[in-house]
């Protein structure tokens, strides 16, 4: 019986472990997405002190009209931390864009074989 492939990378996961720490002992929030040649990795978590808390089956919202300003800053994180997504989304794209093109052009039959992702994901 052969052992089953491994579906992720340990040195990408011990990265991301120490960015999480990083981020704990200062108290931010975080959106992680690690990258190599095979793999990938990603993750967003919330503050300990904020009032945006992952649990089972999603997000959960605790916000407190008796704590305005901690309802204020939690929300300045979930806005901080989608807008940055988003930001990071739309460089990514645009690379994206610009390697397809590259490879349309330079490596026809290259593409075909190796890179057919990369070819059909274009937006």
């Amino acid at each position: 019986m052969t052992e089953p492939e491994q579906s992720y990378d340990p040195k990408l996961r011990e990265a991301l472990t120490k960015m999480q720490a990083i981020a704990k002992e200062y108290g931010c929030g975080y959106v992680i997405a690690l990258a190599n040649a095979n793999f990938a990795e990603f993750k967003t978590d919330f503050p300990e002190w904020s009032l945006i808390q992952y649990q089972p089956g999603g997000i959960r919202l605790r916000l407190r009209s008796a704590e305005p300003q901690l309802t204020n800053d939690s929300l300045s994180v979930l806005l901080g931390l989608k807008d940055m997504s988003g930001m990071m989304y739309e460089c990514l794209e645009i690379a994206h864009l610009q390697a397809t093109k590259h490879v349309n052009n330079a490596y026809p039959k290259f593409r075909r074989s190796k890179l057919k992702y990369l070819a059909k994901t274009k937006s």
